[in-house]
C-alpha cells in the first residue's frame, strides 16, 4: 500500500490545529483555575500561619500576664505575712512592756504598803516598849524612864574610848562652844544635873549646856557638839526585833509576788 502524503499532512495540521485549540480553550483556563487554586491554598495556608502565630503571641501574652499576677499575688502574700508578723510581735512587745510596767508598779506599791506597815509596827512597838518599861521602872525601882535613860547616857559618857574623850575634851575647851543634849523626853532637873555632873568629871567642862527635846526614833539621849554626837538609845536593842519583824513581812509579799510572776508567765506566750 502506497504512503500517502497529502493525508500525512492533513492530518498533521489537524493535530497541530487541535493542539492549539486544546490548549486555546482547554488547558489555559484549566491551568490558570490550578494557578488560583494553589494560590488561594497558598493564601489560606499563609493566613492560618499568621494567625496561629498572633494566637501563639496572644498566649505568651497571656502566660505572661499570668505569670506577673501570679507573682503580684505571691509578692502581696509575703508582704500581708510579713507584716502580720510584725504587727503580731509589736503587740507581744508591747504587752510584755504593759505587763513590765504593772507588775513594776504592782511590785512598788508593795514595796511602799510593806514599808508602811514596817514602821507603823516599829513604832507602835517602841512607844508600847517605853509605855512598858516606864512603868516597870517606876514599880519596880521607884525611879521613872528619864531618869534610867539619864543614867545609861551618864555611863555611856564616862565609858566613851581614849580617842574620841580627847577630841572632845578639845573641842570643848574651844571658847563659845555650847554642847547640846537632845532627849527623847523633857529631862527634870535631877537628871540634868546628873549630865552636868558628867560632863564635868568626864571632859572637865563647867560651861552652859543646852538641854532639847526632838522626836527621835531611836528613842534616847545625845550629845551633839560641833558635828561629833555621843549618846545611848533603845535603837540597839530594837534592832533584832526590827530585823525579825522585817523578814516576817517580806516572806509574804515575796512568796505572793513569785505565785504571781509564775501565774502570769504561764498567761504570757
Amino acid at each position: 500500500m502506497l504512503f500517502d502524503w497529502f493525508t500525512f499532512a492533513a492530518q498533521l495540521l489537524n493535530f497541530i490545529i487541535l493542539v492549539w485549540l486544546l490548549k486555546r480553550f482547554l488547558y489555559r483556563p484549566v491551568l490558570k483555575a490550578i494557578d488560583d487554586r494553589e494560590k488561594k491554598i497558598a493564601d489560606e495556608l499563609q493566613e492560618a500561619a499568621d494567625s496561629r502565630t498572633k494566637t501563639d503571641a496572644e498566649m505568651l501574652a497571656w502566660k505572661k500576664k499570668n505569670s506577673d499576677l501570679e507573682a503580684m499575688r505571691s509578692d502581696m502574700l509575703h508582704a500581708a505575712e510579713k507584716a502580720a508578723a510584725e504587727q503580731r510581735l509589736q503587740m507581744l512587745t508591747e504587752a510584755r512592756q504593759e505587763y513590765d510596767q504593772l507588775r513594776g508598779r504592782l511590785h512598788e506599791t508593795l514595796v511602799g504598803e510593806q514599808a508602811t506597815l514596817h514602821a507603823t509596827i516599829i513604832d507602835r512597838i517602841r512607844t508600847e516598849v517605853f509605855h512598858v518599861a516606864g512603868k516597870v521602872l517606876e514599880d519596880l525601882a521607884d525611879t521613872g524612864l528619864e531618869q534610867q535613860m539619864a543614867m545609861a547616857f551618864c555611863r555611856r559618857l564616862r565609858n566613851e574610848e581614849s580617842e574620841n574623850l580627847e577630841e572632845i575634851i578639845s573641842i570643848l575647851k574651844q571658847n563659845g562652844v555650847r554642847p547640846v543634849i537632845k532627849s527623847t523626853f523633857s529631862l527634870p532637873d535631877e537628871q540634868r544635873k546628873m549630865v552636868r555632873t558628867t560632863l564635868r568629871d568626864v571632859f572637865g567642862f563647867q560651861g552652859d549646856i543646852d538641854f532639847d527635846t526632838a522626836d527621835s526614833s531611836a528613842g534616847g539621849i545625845s550629845m551633839q557638839i560641833d558635828g561629833h554626837s555621843i549618846g545611848w538609845n533603845i535603837g540597839t536593842y530594837l534592832d533584832a526585833l526590827d530585823i525579825a519583824a522585817g523578814s516576817l513581812l517580806g516572806e509574804q509579799p515575796e512568796k505572793e509576788g513569785e505565785r504571781n510572776e509564775g501565774n502570769n508567765t504561764e498567761r504570757m506566750p
